[in-house]
């Protein structure tokens, strides 16, 4: 069950007066050992809107962790592994769960008119920067860095056909999984693809509708 976004601690005391730790513990309450309580974390930025130092990290993963959170899903928007490598860290310390999510995102679309003029002129066209390999990659990182969850982050619903790249990711990080690393995909498009997903071996999708 999620319970914080990228900046519900921040508006629960900005706005509403409270503590986030009372509302977190209240929830935690209710909810008992239903479902772990899961929050969505912005790296170095935690929930707010710019860089904390390690100590800030680390006392908020620990009062966290300690008020009920149990999966802090964690990621960068630039996927700099280094803005969340400290987060990681700290929420296993306390005993949390690290989902690490890698954004997906795409390269410029040329049209063919471009790619003519481009030719033309004796001016190569940028070359693709978001492969299969660069994700993949990223994923690597964060599995060295203690990741014990990899989520697929296509909040935009960027992912036309979502069997290449899952299967790929699947194929290429057996030994991930046979580390038990959990595999997920969120994403606010989830609904259609759903079946898709799952013929191509993705592990849990997490969809956001409305």
């Amino acid at each position: 069950m999620e319970v914080w976004g990228g900046a519900v601690p921040d508006s629960v005391m900005r706005y509403l007066n409270e503590s986030p730790w009372d509302r977190l513990e209240k929830i935690k309450a209710a909810v008992g050992d239903t479902s772990k309580l899961t929050a969505l974390s912005r790296g170095r930025n935690l929930f707010g809107y710019s860089p904390y130092t390690d100590e800030i990290i680390e006392g908020f993963c620990r009062n966290s962790i300690a008020s009920g959170l149990g999966i802090m899903r964690i990621f960068d928007a630039l996927n700099d592994v280094d803005n969340v490598k400290s987060t990681i860290k700290y929420v296993k310390k306390f005993g949390g769960i690290a989902d690490c999510a890698v954004c997906y995102t795409i390269d410029p679309h040329f049209t063919t008119m471009e790619r003519l003029k481009a030719f033309l002129k004796g001016k190569p066209l940028p070359k693709a920067v978001f492969t299969d390999a660069y994700f993949l990659d990223k994923a690597k990182q964060m599995e060295a860095l203690g990741a014990d969850m990899i989520t697929i982050k296509d909040m935009s619903g960027l992912i036309p056909v979502l069997v290449m790249l899952v299967s790929a990711l699947v194929m290429c990080l057996a030994g991930l999984l046979v580390k038990k690393t959990q595999w997920r995909w969120v994403s606010d498009y989830a609904l259609p693809i759903s079946l898709v997903a799952g013929m191509a071996s993705a592990i849990p999708i997490t969809a956001w509708l409305g």
